[in-house]
């Protein structure tokens, strides 16, 4: 099994959301990132989603091509490119390639994807 992350928001609460990471797939919470409120950054969703794909159980390629596209979209957004769209457009395209090879299941695509559009809206 391979990471699993859910988000937990309190209705009626005034804290920000908890994002729980179980690293191993075991059921056990291993990690938990609290949010203090305020808007995570698209570098501080970037490092998330690196996270999330050095943990995936697949193959070092597939990881190595999702890394790579990672760290493109990590470029651009550091330098404020316009061009940033279309990075994490082209890199949400390989993790649906990825997932058509049979390469990543399901649950971890949509974490991916999640993470993705995470990124897309912060800008």
């Amino acid at each position: 099994m391979g990471t699993k992350a859910s988000v937990v928001i309190e209705a009626g609460s005034s804290e920000g959301a908890t994002l729980e990471l179980d690293k191993n797939g075991d059921g056990d919470v291993d990690a938990l990132i609290v949010s203090d409120g305020d808007e995570l950054s698209p570098v501080e969703i970037i490092a998330l989603l690196r996270e999330k794909i050095t943990a995936l159980n697949t193959d070092d390629g597939t990881k190595n091509a999702l890394l790579n596209r990672v760290d493109q979209l990590e470029s651009f957004i550091t330098k404020s490119s316009n061009k940033t769209d279309k990075r994490a457009t082209s890199s949400a395209k390989l993790v649906e390639k990825k997932e058509e090879q049979e390469k990543i299941t399901g649950d971890d695509v949509n974490e991916i994807l999640w993470l993705i559009e995470q990124i897309e809206s912060a800008l």
